[in-house]
């Protein structure tokens, strides 16, 4: 059935157990992923007579789009029309199945039919963005940083108006993780969205304060940015430094990035270039216990 490992072991999954709906559904996503997509149908046949609603709509979602590979465009319409028709529960997004839908339509030369899912899809993600963004948020609140992140991924996934204040918020938690180039990476995609957010979308930021307006989200992100931009520029230099064994430039340099910001340190501890910092007393203040 296919050289991947993981095909293996799901098909074995299966055949040791025909009703294991998960690793039926499993199997099927890694067959679509190989392009087997005649393969991957009957696995989702077979979810589906076990389940019919499994995961919110999955099974026929990714019906759908082997359906649409495969050309089969009418079928790939009735597959994603089943997706629809089951209650959202953020499983499976109804955004996403539309927009399927639509180029299905398209594919069928239904061009007027196309645009009016298309422009639903945009509702649909609209609404499904910011759920997932409240969510990821709620979860923010509480510390929990990989459920935050997880919940913003989703959000962040959607094209939609508040698609930029989920990067900004998964930056300010993958920041807070000590994933500081990530981190940065969120920052830069979302600054020009931030300037054009609605009232609305910005007061969902976590930087977003009522006090001060949504007008200053962005000058927070630009002040972010700059001073991230500028740690790493230090944090670079002192592991070219180090490198070199110039021991105390390496120490003022990452002594500035460490200040600028702090959750470098996780990073720098494990940095075998600064091996020899860590050894030096001289320099214990970079590494506290």
């Amino acid at each position: 059935m296919g050289g991947n490992h993981l095909v293996a072991a799901f098909a074995a999954a299966v055949e040791e157990d025909p009703n294991n709906v998960y690793a039926r559904f499993s199997l099927a996503i890694l067959l679509a992923a190989e392009g087997k997509h005649d393969q991957a149908l009957e696995q989702l046949e077979r979810v589906s007579a076990l389940v019919p609603g499994y995961e919110g709509g999955a099974a026929w979602f990714n019906r759908g789009r082997s359906l649409l590979a495969l050309g089969r465009f009418a079928e790939a319409v009735s597959a994603f029309d089943r997706v629809l028709k089951i209650p959202y529960t953020g499983r499976c997004s109804h955004a996403a199945a539309s927009l399927n839908k639509a180029a299905a339509l398209e594919k069928l030369g239904r061009r007027d039919e196309a645009r009016s899912v298309r422009t639903h899809a945009e509702e649909l993600a609209n609404r499904e963005g910011r759920e997932w963004l409240e969510e990821g948020n709620i979860h923010a609140s509480a510390q929990q940083y990989a459920e935050a992140i997880a919940s913003y991924d989703r959000s962040a996934a959607h094209v939609w108006r508040g698609r930029a204040v989920a990067l900004l918020n998964r930056a300010l938690c993958k920041k807070a993780v000590g994933a500081f180039h990530a981190a940065l990476s969120d920052l830069q995609a979302a600054r020009a969205g931030v300037t054009m957010a609605a009232r609305a979308e910005l007061a969902r930021a976590l930087v977003f304060s009522a006090e001060q307006g949504p007008a200053e989200v962005p000058r927070i992100v630009d002040r972010l940015l700059a001073t991230m931009a500028t740690a790493l520029e230090r944090y670079n230099r002192a592991f070219a430094r180090a490198r070199a064994g110039n021991l105390p430039a390496a120490a003022e340099d990452l002594r500035q990035a460490l200040t600028l910001a702090p959750e470098l340190r996780a990073e720098a501890s494990g940095e075998a270039d600064f091996q020899a910092l860590r050894r030096d007393p001289r320099y214990a203040h970079l590494w506290p216990a």
